[in-house]
Order: C-alpha cells, then sequence, then structure tokens
C-alpha cells in the first residue's frame, strides 16, 4: 500500500468525522458533559442510510455497493484477548446485516491501522492478522466517498 493511499484514508476519514461532528450533533459522543470522546457514525448515518438504501435489499455485486462488499463480506478483524491472554485478531462472529453493524465494521479499518497493529506485524509479530490493507483501505475510502455523496458532504478541501 502506497503512502498515499494511507494520507487518503485519513484524510477523508478525518474529514467525515469533522463533517459528521457539526451536521450531526446525536453523533457525538460527550463526557463530562462538553468533551468528544468519540463520533457514533452510525448513530449519524445508520437509519439514514437504512432509508436511502434498506440494508437487506442491496444487490452487493453492484456499483457503488461492491466497490466496499469486502466490509461486509469479510470485514476488519478486532483484536481480542486469546484463552491464553495473547492478544490476536479474530472474526467476533456477529452478523452485518444491517448499516449500523456495517458502520462499526467499517470503523475497524481506521482502528486496526491507527492503533499500529499493522505495523506491529511488520516487525515481525504474529497477531494472527491478514495482509489486506490494500483492499479493506480502498473499499473504506469508496465507503466515505459513498457517504459524502449521499448525504452531500465536503471530503475534498
Amino acid at each position: 500500500m502506497s503512502d498515499e493511499k494511507y494520507l487518503e484514508f485519513y484524510k477523508k476519514y478525518s474529514l467525515l468525522e469533522i463533517n459528521t461532528l457539526m451536521t450531526y450533533p446525536v453523533s457525538r459522543r460527550v463526557r463530562n458533559g462538553k468533551v468528544i470522546t468519540d463520533v457514533w457514525l452510525q448513530r449519524a448515518y445508520g437509519d439514514r442510510l437504512e432509508g436511502k438504501a434498506p440494508f437487506t435489499d442491496i444487490d452487493w455485486s453492484k456499483e457503488p455497493f461492491s466497490k466496499f462488499s469486502i466490509l461486509k463480506d469479510d470485514p476488519a478483524r478486532r483484536l481480542i484477548t486469546g484463552d491464553d491472554g495473547v492478544l490476536i485478531f479474530e472474526d467476533d462472529g456477529a452478523p452485518i446485516n444491517d448499516w449500523k453493524s456495517f458502520i462499526i465494521g467499517f470503523k475497524q479499518v481506521r482502528n486496526n491501522l491507527t492503533h499500529g497493529s499493522k505495523f506491529y506485524k511488520e516487525n515481525g509479530h504474529d497477531l494472527g492478522l491478514d495482509d489486506r490493507d490494500d483492499v479493506l483501505i480502498e473499499a473504506a475510502v469508496a465507503f466515505i466517498d459513498y457517504l459524502g455523496h449521499e448525504f452531500e458532504l465536503t471530503l475534498d478541501i
């Protein structure tokens, strides 16, 4: 994966978050009444997407959905503690059958990149993580573009 792809992903993801916080106050996870600690994209877009494109009615083999269908069919893995206390990445088994669960899975791409797991593996450690950065990042960018189009978000500066 080229540095440009990582930069494109982070730029668009950051713009998605700030646009979402400004447009949909329900997306703000707030601590102590003021401090925003997270952006609940699923709260902002889950029901709205369902109204535009009901999840169970989508033909995932057709555009634009085919561009990010891997996020439904084979989502990014979550970091868990194995039975022996060792950190590993596994599918948590939660089905992705609605937009809210899809968005939570989409956010996992960002979490895995941001928290260093991809780079940890590059240094010889094995966390049971597949080398799927390219396809997951491309799918995540395609989903961000889809949200930008559907909700007229400013994702370029």
